[in-house]
């Protein structure tokens, strides 16, 4: 249920009453409500609250308590082009620090962009972004084609970036989790053999999960 401008205490009393014995999630875009008033609007229900950053989190904590509470943060800095990605960017520590504090969850937005582009077209750089930890922190790295005309063959584009990733494993052998996306990357570089965008997308984001969920324990 999302807290929107038009969204009354009483929309949220209304809510709850309507379900009973299920378990609830309220999305806070503001700060507008008071913690007191959302409490007791929620008061005899299994609730969870996400907080997007737009909402300022510590001034419920205390209210609502930290277990029932989830920040919502993306932190993957996204570009207009994939050309414009370089090098290697902090990711986030919400999968270390929100057990410690007592939070119910955390957020996770792997490698997408938080806001959905509708279109499409000729791609000009190809990139892959992979994620590694790097003690209690996830990081990313951004390997980029240097062929990067939407007209340039898309295999030529894919090879560079797969040899680049392969050098970068030589230098740093322990520095990837060997997750399926990451080996299927390694078996396109030697049999030549190159998957399409989405399937680039998909084996990125199936390697940022499995090495989340091997820093859980998973």
């Amino acid at each position: 249920m999302w807290e929107e401008p038009v969204t009354t205490l009483k929309d949220i009393s209304n809510f709850v009453a309507a379900y009973p014995g299920r378990k609830i999630g309220i999305v806070l875009t503001t700060s507008k409500l008071t913690p007191g008033d959302l409490a007791k609007a929620l008061s005899g229900s299994d609730y969870t609250v996400f907080f997007l950053a737009s909402a300022n989190s510590a001034k419920y904590l205390a209210t609502l308590g930290p277990a029932r509470t989830v920040d919502v943060s993306d932190n993957f800095r996204s570009e207009a082009r994939n050309k414009d990605y370089s090098g290697e960017e902090w990711l986030g520590n919400n999968h270390t620090s929100w057990s410690a504090a007592g939070r119910r969850g955390f957020s996770d937005f792997t490698m997408l962009p938080g806001t959905y582009k509708d279109g499409g077209g000729p791609v000009g750089a190809v990139a892959v972004h992979l994620t590694y930890a790097l003690g209690s922190d996830l990081w990313i790295q951004h390997f980029i084609s240097t062929t990067d005309g939407q007209t340039d063959p898309q295999a030529t584009k894919f090879e560079e970036v797969l040899r680049d990733i392969h050098r970068q494993r030589v230098v740093t052998p322990s520095r990837y989790e060997l997750s399926p996306g990451l080996a299927s990357y390694e078996t396109q570089r030697v049999s030549g053999s190159y998957t399409n965008l989405s399937g680039n997308k998909r084996q990125q984001v199936s390697h940022h999960i499995f090495t989340v969920a091997k820093h859980l324990g998973l």
